[in-house]
């Protein structure tokens, strides 16, 4: 399922700092000195303040994983798989720009999660069967729960200490978890 947000808003920033013109210095005479307008008007634009413009762009990526296989065989020789596969991922794309008029910002997210789950059966399992089986799951459960949570020596503990397994002649559990980010920003800042 693929899920869209975009968001766009205006945050207004900081006014700019305008500059005071410098009193008028003194001429030789020792009396300030007066511009006549039109010197006046030309130093005042030529001393407005400095306008900074800006823009920034981030992105982030994650992407999480987690693949799993049982297989086993009972003591009447049926056989039974179960495999199991979940995917996340998450795109962050967030632009900003400001100006002296404010700033605005817009952020778009995608996110992508997939899960699988696979069961394939030789044979015809008993009652007995099948609640030993579904024993087992539970205990492997724990275990994955424990790793989740990136304890993984009490995940391997939990996973080797399955005791009794009653109508299960033998078995093998494969698990795996991988996590990838990735960060980058991008910044631009001019001075007119």
């Amino acid at each position: 399922m693929a899920l869209g947000n975009l968001s766009i808003s205006r945050v207004d920033g900081p006014r700019p700092i305008r500059p005071r013109n410098a009193e008028p210095a003194l001429d030789r005479t020792g009396e300030r000195s007066r511009p006549d307008k039109a010197k006046e008007s030309q130093s005042s634009a030529g001393t407005r303040g400095a306008v900074t413009l800006g823009a920034e762009r981030t992105k982030l990526r994650t992407r999480q994983s987690e693949e799993g296989s049982l297989t086993l065989t009972t003591a009447e020789g049926d056989k039974v798989t179960i495999s199991f596969s979940n995917k996340q991922s998450t795109k962050v794309d967030q632009a900003k720009l400001y100006g002296p008029n404010g700033s605005f910002e817009a952020t778009r997210t995608r996110s992508k999660e997939t899960s699988q789950l696979s069961v394939s059966l030789e044979g015809e399992l008993s009652e007995a069967e099948l609640k030993d089986i579904t024993d087992l799951v539970s205990k492997l459960s724990s275990g994955l729960e424990s790793a989740r949570s990136g304890d993984f020596d009490a995940a391997q503990k939990q996973v080797a200490s399955t005791g009794n397994l009653g109508t299960i002649q033998n078995y093998s559990f494969a698990y795996q978890q991988s996590s990838n980010y990735s960060f980058k920003s991008t910044q631009l800042s001019v001075t007119a």
